[in-house]
């Protein structure tokens, strides 16, 4: 009888055992996973299709914000603004009041893709037709019609920055390569982003400096209200 008894604890500690190693290892490839995120507010690293973070929702953690840690996205931005004076940035939009922020070390909710992913510039509420101003003196690098963020302008500016308008309708009045000022009207707001459009009206704005994804609302003064 003790003997019976001994052997079914013994069996009883390798099943936890083997429990125990099995979690442990699920986890250990999560905090990999965690480990290769660290790095996804450089615009170069960042897949279109949110790959990575598709994958670890399809795991199962959508329940929820997904946190990634911030120390080395810190330093990498410190790294992109250290050599150059960044130009006078202002509001693209009139009575520009931002909406959903500019969010690369936390996952946030798209309304359209019904998940949480990075949001690697800022929407500022508007109307449909609403003009929309360069934020800066610079030359226009590039005009396209984006798959998932609609018909885009991306200018070029002193320091090494560069400013991205997203969602774009109408482009007005400028080619790739013409010199603009800040202030001056380059497009109108429209509904041209599909990952974007369950939203309200807006215009998709980012600031990007050596690749890198910056936070608007440091460089410019927003309203509020």
């Amino acid at each position: 009888m003790k003997k019976a008894l001994f052997t079914r604890i013994i069996a009883l500690s390798l099943v936890s055992v083997m429990m125990l190693f099995a979690v442990g290892c699920d986890m250990s490839a999560l905090f990999d996973e965690l480990d290769d995120l660290q790095d996804m507010t450089d615009l170069s690293k960042i897949s279109t299709s949110n790959s990575e973070i598709d994958a670890l929702l399809k795991d199962g953690i959508s329940e929820g914000v997904l946190e990634i840690p911030t120390e080395k996205l810190t330093e990498k931005e410190d790294e992109a603004i250290e050599d150059g004076v960044p130009p006078e940035f202002f509001p693209p939009i009139d009575h520009a009041i931002v909406v959903k922020g500019h969010s690369t070390t936390m996952q946030v909710f798209s309304q359209t893709m019904q998940d949480y992913r990075v949001h690697t510039g800022v929407d500022i509420k508007s109307n449909y037709n609403d003009p929309v101003y360069a934020a800066a003196d610079g030359t226009v690098e590039k005009i396209w019609k984006d798959d998932k963020m609609g018909n885009s302008v991306k200018i070029a500016h002193s320091g090494g920055y560069y400013s991205v308008y997203q969602n774009l309708g109408m482009v007005l009045g400028i080619k790739e390569g013409d010199a603009v000022t800040a202030g001056q009207r380059i497009a109108k707001v429209g509904d041209s982003a599909m990952m974007e459009i369950a939203d309200d009206s807006h215009l998709h704005f980012e600031i990007i400096k050596n690749n890198m994804s910056l936070d608007p609302q440091k460089y410019i003064q927003f309203f509020t209200d």
